[in-house]
Order: structure tokens, then C-alpha cells, then sequence
């Protein structure tokens, strides 16, 4: 029987809190391919929702931006990449810099125009062009070998 997509969010949660799970736990650059994907989309997932572009880019989620487009498209949501996209052009052709320090800074700089365009974008984010948890939730289940914690929960 196919899994419903609360089923499939379930799953996602529990492999995000697993203790063997070493997306909070290890640097960046040592996850697997795999497990980068999962962190930064699911960060960014949560980030957003929580409190928008802002929020993400406020926060050390948002250090891994230059990222998020490409691992979004690498699930297969090419719709949400074009918004993430869209949302990191608001800083001007070099994107919100890597830095959370700087960043906070371009975000203090932003204009009235660029703070509602970052919201215009959230509100197409929350629309959800794309099912992520689905997408999410497939992905994991191809790459579940090269994910620590994956193959006891899905």
C-alpha cells in the first residue's frame, strides 16, 4: 500500500530526530550527498515556513543558500527552486552573501520594494507549487543506503 503524504511527513520527522540521523550532528561538508540534500531542504522548508525568506536568510539556515535551488531541482522541484531563486535575486546578482553576519546586514539594507518582493515569494512558497515532503520522501527512499538512519524508517 503507497504511503499518504502524512505518513510520508511522519517519516521525514523521524529520520530528522533519529539519534543515528547525523544531519545536526556532523559539519556540513562531511554529510553524504544525500544527507546535504535532505538538510538543506528540509531546513529551508522549515525556515520559510516558519517565518518566511527573512527568517531563512536571518538565520544560519541560510548559510547554505547557494544550495538550496539546486537540491531542490535535485528532488525534482524545479517550481520551488525558480522561487528560492527568485528570493536570492533580491540581493543583487551575487545572491545573499554566505556569511549569516553579512547577510543581516543586506537584509537591514533591503528596500520596501525588496522586502515585498521577498514576501510576494513567500506566499508562492506556502502555495506549494510542488509536493516537497513527497519529494523529499522519495528521494530518501533511493538514497536511503547513503543515509544514516533512513533505512530504519522508511
Amino acid at each position: 500500500m503507497e504511503p499518504t503524504t502524512v505518513d510520508m511527513n511522519q517519516a521525514l520527522i523521524r529520520l530528522s530526530e533519529k539519534d543515528s540521523a547525523r544531519f545536526w550532528k556532523e559539519d556540513f561538508a562531511s554529510l553524504s550527498a544525500p544527507e546535504r540534500v535532505f538538510r538543506v531542504v528540509w531546513e529551508l522548508e522549515s525556515q520559510v515556513n516558519n517565518g518566511g525568506f527573512d527568517q531563512f536568510f536571518y538565520n544560519s539556515a541560510g548559510d547554505v543558500v547557494a544550495n538550496a535551488a539546486g537540491f531542490l531541482e535535485e528532488i525534482g522541484a524545479a517550481q520551488m527552486a525558480r522561487i528560492v531563486r527568485s528570493a536570492a535575486s533580491v540581493f543583487g546578482p551575487g545572491g545573499p552573501a554566505l556569511d549569516r553576519e553579512q547577510r543581516r546586514v543586506q537584509l537591514d539594507d533591503l528596500d520596501d520594494d525588496q522586502e515585498d518582493t521577498l514576501e510576494s515569494l513567500d506566499a508562492e512558497f506556502y502555495g506549494y507549487p510542488e509536493n516537497l515532503t513527497e519529494l523529499l520522501y522519495r528521494f530518501v527512499q533511493k538514497h536511503r543506503a547513503q543515509i544514516r538512519g533512513a533505512g530504519d524508517v522508511l
